[in-house]
């Protein structure tokens, strides 16, 4: 899982950005509802039920991680993690790391912007690991808070 959120103020900001992101999408799937009963023709109710389809698909995926970092942001925890090496994501080089909450282990990937990589150490670093009681799977490395 592909997370880079860390700061408050970073979440916030991202909390922002989905929010009106849900907005348009919601937007859109009444618009295309709405556009399903109003079309005569097959081919263009068809048309809108899998813009429909897409469109939920989007929303369902940016409401989850709406959910996670609205979680991370009202009721953090924090636990020692353990870095296991890179990780690529999007294209980006990002630091893959490990923690453990209640005897399960979970896994993330984060990156480490805007703390230079020299900075950090990549294998074996112990940094501490902001996640939430209600979602443990959704857990951030915080590599400006190193774990003693």
């Amino acid at each position: 899982m592909f997370l880079s959120i860390v700061s408050d103020e970073q979440l916030m900001t991202n909390q922002i950005v989905k929010s009106i992101l849900l907005i348009i999408l919601s937007g859109g799937i009444v618009l295309n509802i709405f556009r399903i009963f109003r079309n005569p023709t097959r081919n263009k109710k068809l048309l809108h039920i899998v813009l429909l389809l897409i469109i939920s698909t989007i929303f369902y995926f940016v409401f989850n991680a709406y959910k996670i970092e609205a979680a991370l942001l009202k009721n953090p925890q924090y636990i020692i993690g353990t870095t296991k090496g890179f990780c690529k994501t999007y294209g980006q080089s990002n630091i893959d790391f490990e923690y453990e909450i209640n005897g399960k282990k979970f896994e993330g990937c984060n990156t480490y912007s805007p703390i230079p990589q020299s900075s950090i150490i990549t294998n074996g670093g112990r940094y501490l690991v902001r996640y939430s009681n209600k979602y443990p799977e959704g857990g951030r490395m915080d590599f400006t808070k190193p774990a003693k």
